[in-house]
């Protein structure tokens, strides 16, 4: 049920480029019907992290990273995953750095803590997670205010967990490594129509729109 694109963003994907034409095919060849979940992985961050060193660099776009960091409403990308900056972090469905959807809950935790971000329908957007929390040394945050699709945050050791329950529900949870405590979630619902943007009555008879 899902579809992987995968970004190199050490090399360059602007376009005309190899790796350009690899990213465009790659979005493009989802099945939604048979892979309603696009994800979009890289190394470095296109953008969205709070990092200090990211925040004020953004060194990743010199190699035409700014363009996916555009991706989510041209090819339907609903979450992107990245690792390098040492610590986790969790946006909002974003696009152009503008929150795209609210939650119909405003959480983030598990475990007995606050209730998961749940998104419904189309997003407008991509949720950008930062998952750096693998072993190295934990990083910090620049100070300030949080930017505005900085959603849910966390010094700790851990990994994510990706859950498909059918083609309508999809979850992912932050778990901390040494107690496997549920630090932050979210969950996205929908029916196809709010992937294709087609009208019940248009839509294949054999899709989760009928």
């Amino acid at each position: 049920m899902f579809r992987f694109c995968v970004g190199d963003t050490e090399h360059d994907w602007r376009p005309g480029t190899a790796q350009h034409a690899f990213l465009d095919g790659c979005f493009a060849a989802a099945d939604r019907k048979h892979q309603p979940w696009l994800v979009f992985a890289a190394h470095r961050p296109l953008g969205y992290s709070s990092n200090e060193y990211y925040a004020r660099e953004a060194p990743s776009r010199a190699h035409g990273a700014e363009r996916c960091s555009r991706c989510g409403r041209s090819t339907g990308v609903d979450f992107a995953v990245y690792g390098h900056v040492h610590n986790y972090e969790r946006t909002c469905p974003v696009y152009e750095n503008t929150c795209t959807a609210a939650p119909a809950a405003a959480g983030g935790g598990g475990n007995g803590s606050s209730p998961a971000a749940a998104y419904t329908g189309a997003l407008g957007g991509t949720i950008h997670v930062v998952a750096g929390t693998g072993g190295a040394r934990l990083r910090g945050y620049a100070g300030g205010e949080w930017p505005q699709w900085s959603a849910a945050r966390s010094e700790s050791y851990g990994y994510v967990k990706l859950t498909a329950r059918d083609h309508s529900r999809l979850e992912l949870e932050f778990i901390r490594s040494d107690d496997g405590e549920v630090l932050d979630a979210f969950s996205i619902t929908r029916g196809y129509k709010d992937v294709l943007a087609c009208a019940v009555d248009a839509c294949d008879p054999h899709t989760l729109a009928n």
